[in-house]
């Protein structure tokens, strides 16, 4: 079982909404995610991402007009709402890829100042800074609240 590239298109368009840009950082849409070589190396995320695409591909307002890809902002939060009702466990494995494509990426290593060279003599791995969450911390969640 595998992601086609339709259903990783469908994927990627909800990305921005999912962890948008602000001043520093930038969008997941942004970024490469390194979503593929993500799936192929961790085979645990594949069925819920499947799940999940499925489930947005079959909502009606995903089928009407253009499609998934030209849903609005709005109409994208409404189907991840939805989505993480029906789907808890499947929503929360399909965050987590998000989340590791986003901070696996080199460039967003660079924006919060992680370094990865163990190897290094100094190497120190500085407590993160949360103040780069200000921005999205204002935002309403469209997941539960734990």
């Amino acid at each position: 079982m595998k992601i086609d590239n339709i259903e990783m298109n469908i994927l990627k368009s909800f990305l921005e909404v999912i962890i948008p840009s602000n001043d520093d950082m930038p969008s997941a849409k942004d970024i490469d995610l390194n979503l593929d070589n993500i799936l192929k190396e961790n085979q645990k995320y594949i069925k819920p991402t499947k799940q999940i695409v499925d489930f947005i591909q079959r909502e009606p307002a995903a089928r009407v007009m253009g499609g998934v890809l030209s849903l609005t902002e709005i109409q994208k939060i409404d189907i991840l709402k939805m989505t993480e009702h029906l789907f808890p466990d499947e929503f929360a494995i399909f965050i987590e890829l998000i989340y590791l494509g986003y901070y696996s990426n080199p460039e967003v290593h660079k924006k919060i100042n992680w370094t990865l060279d163990q190897d290094k003599k100094d190497f120190n791995l500085t407590p993160f800074d949360d103040s780069i969450l200000d921005n999205i911390s204002k935002r309403d969640p469209f997941w539960r609240k734990a």
